[in-house]
């Protein structure tokens, strides 16, 4: 509770939860408080002089705890700065990482507050070896960063002119206090030579932070430092998504006031739904992604919270965060259905591609880590089918020392499990090492080029390989079948929202895949924008041109073309073009067609053997300027419409007569 008695107009605080209350009702006002105890005689003497000051200084919010009662109140929290995640971040690391990240902090903050004009000391190149290897490594050192000021822009950290010091100066009062208990800062001055090798040793692995050499032939023991110092932070991340405060911080940014409202709304219109129109009958779900049946993947015991809204089992999904050693993080989730964990980038928009770095992108792997509350295991086999190349590239430790500390980090966190769990993960991870001794091919859609950053960003780091291989593609000519040959009739659909062909007038499914019908193709892409519910060909967005071209030929029969019924449709904006020709056998045998939406009734190839339809696809203004040409654009909903849609009629050659 809270209460007012002969303290002045300082509130005591005698319950835990009330602290954190006061503070949170004090605002932007001033906060001073007492922390006391009854038998501690310094105590008494300051009550007196406390109470007047509170009385004095009423503007501000005095407060007295009683630390016998609040025992869970850590006074050094009540130092504005020191309460902070990022400088509790920060302290969770070991000392001589603190001195030494503290003061690359310090120095920041200094040459901005006694230059704030000085634009040069307002920004910090990622890409910058101290950077890299003393600040990004450690728990809280970025985090202080953002707390300064800091800013990503494009491949730097910057803060801006103009922004607010304060946060900065309470966060260097905050560091310079620490410091201050630990040794001055010359004890621990970074030096240009490897540690000394007497130094105090942990009974643990140590995390100590490693020393920057101008040589790069560091020796092993400041690179397993390095390594170990990368895995323990990564590993505290992963922990933060089991935090439960966290959780809770994270429910109470949803609005549920709104939610509650349209559920509300959602309720009243269904008493008018009986007839039909606004709810059927589901028994599997269709993913509104794939469209596919979906199915359960197992159950775990409710919340407390779900509980509340009558939930009796919830389904779980067991996940995974990757680390790429390189600079890339992603997901893996846990398949129940096929007993194997499945690689999952949601920046890619990509599932179950596992070679789309080493194949698409381009990269040269070393080391990938998954990390979880349960494990953490190397996992780079998964994501390679150049072994050879991937062991070369593993020189950072030695594998015995890599799998010793990954099992190590392992059994810490898997002390508390039952014997059962145990016992399962130890089974996942003998099917996991099998995997890993066989070679993976390539497949067709694990060859796109990164689509995640910009277009500059992703040039610079040669990340942008096109999405198909279009020298290995294999050309495809449509040939009539016998009963198109009986019928004299020969029909191509394409829809670009499943991205599937359909052939004949019943439309059945002839194969997947924009590429797989297509005679050739040159920098064409298929984009699917699920902010706008839209999806289309483009082209690349390096290329200032694209080409696609459908070819039929009639030459395995004894008919040639009548007419030809076609739609293509096209939509262009700004400057962007789309070019359509439609060719025979003949030079003259061409027609140029509009891109619209209906359809258009042509004998300009009559009496040809061949048809060929090609969109050349440019224009366009800005960084966007692939994308003001699109061919075959439709909205997610529009799986029914066949934007190309080509019927040809056929005939039997004319008879030349004469002798």
């Amino acid at each position: 509770m809270a209460s007012v008695s002969n303290h002045g107009n300082s509130i005591v605080i005698e319950d835990d939860s009330q602290f954190q209350q006061q503070l949170n009702q004090a605002g932007n006002r001033l906060v001073v408080v007492d922390f006391n105890a009854s038998w501690c005689g310094p105590c008494r003497m300051m009550a007196p002089v406390f109470s007047n000051l509170s009385v004095k200084y009423s503007a501000a919010v005095f407060l007295t705890v009683d630390v016998e009662k609040c025992q869970s109140v850590d006074p050094k929290r009540v130092a504005t700065g020191r309460s902070w995640d990022c400088f509790e971040q920060l302290l969770d690391n070991p000392r001589e990482v603190f001195m030494d990240v503290s003061q690359l902090l310090l120095r920041f903050a200094s040459n901005i507050i006694n230059n704030p004009d000085n634009p040069k000391y307002r920004a910090i190149k990622v890409s910058n070896k101290i950077f890299q290897s003393r600040l990004l490594p450690v728990n809280g050192a970025v985090e202080c960063l953002f707390t300064m000021g800091f800013k990503e822009r494009g491949d730097q950290l910057v803060c801006p002119q103009g922004e607010s010091l304060e946060k900065m100066l309470i966060l260097q009062d905050a560091l310079n206090d620490e410091r201050s208990r630990h040794g001055t800062a010359q004890e621990l001055e970074p030096t240009p030579t490897p540690a000394p090798v007497n130094q105090p040793q942990s009974n643990g692995p140590s995390c100590a932070q490693p020393t920057i050499v101008s040589s790069p032939a560091a020796n092993p023991s400041d690179k397993e430092r390095d390594f170990l110092l990368r895995l323990h932070s990564s590993l505290r991340h992963v922990l933060l998504y089991e935090d439960k405060d966290l959780q809770r911080r994270a429910r109470e940014m949803i609005p549920l006031a709104e939610l509650e409202k349209r559920a509300k709304e959602a309720s009243e219109r269904t008493k008018q739904g009986g007839d039909g129109t606004f709810f059927k009958w589901v028994d599997k779900p269709s993913c509104p992604s794939c469209g596919s049946l979906t199915f359960a993947i197992g159950v775990v015991p409710p919340t407390p919270e779900e509980m509340a809204w009558g939930a009796g089992n919830v389904e779980r999904f067991e996940a995974r965060h990757i680390l790429d050693w390189t600079d890339h993080v992603w997901t893996e989730v846990y398949s129940e259905a096929q007993q194997r964990w499945l690689h999952c980038d949601s920046c890619e928009n990509a599932c179950d591609k596992p070679l789309l770095y080493e194949a698409g992108w381009g990269k040269r792997l070393s080391y990938i880590i998954a990390f979880s509350h349960e494990q953490v295991l190397d996992v780079t086999w998964r994501y390679s089918a150049k072994h050879d190349e991937v062991k070369k590239a593993r020189n950072l430790v030695s594998e015995a020392w890599l799998v010793e500390t990954l099992n190590r980090m392992t059994e810490e966190h898997q002390r508390n499990l039952s014997e059962a769990r145990r016992k399962a993960l130890a089974e996942r991870q003998v099917k996991e090492l099998v995997e890993f001794f066989t070679i993976k091919s390539v497949r067709h859609d694990e060859l796109q080029g990164r689509v995640s950053g910009s277009l500059a960003w992703r040039l610079l780091r040669g990340e942008t390989k096109q999405q198909a291989d279009e020298e290995k593609h294999e050309p495809y000519i449509y040939k009539p079948t016998d009963e198109e040959i009986k019928e004299k009739r020969l029909r191509l659909c394409f829809n670009c929202v499943t991205n599937k062909y359909f052939r004949g007038y019943d439309r059945e499914l002839d194969l997947s895949g924009w590429q797989s019908r297509v005679a050739s193709f040159s920098s064409i892409t298929r984009k699917v924008e699920r902010d706008w519910k839209m999806v289309y060909l483009a082209r690349t967005e390096t290329a200032s041109t694209g080409h696609i071209t459908w070819q039929i030929d009639l030459n395995s029969c004894d008919l040639v073309i009548d007419s030809v019924t076609i739609i293509a449709r096209s939509d262009t904006f700004q400057t962007g073009r789309v070019d359509w020709k439609l060719s025979g056998d003949e030079e003259n045998q061409v027609e140029m067609l509009s891109g619209g939406q209906e359809s258009t009734i042509t004998s300009v190839l009559s009496g040809s053997k061949t048809l060929k339809l090609t969109a050349t696809i440019s224009g366009g203004k800005g960084d966007v300027a692939w994308q003001h040409a699109q061919i075959f654009r439709q909205s997610f909903t529009s799986q029914s419409e066949y934007p190309l849609d080509i019927l040809v009629s056929m005939k039997e050659p004319s008879r030349d007569t004469h002798l």
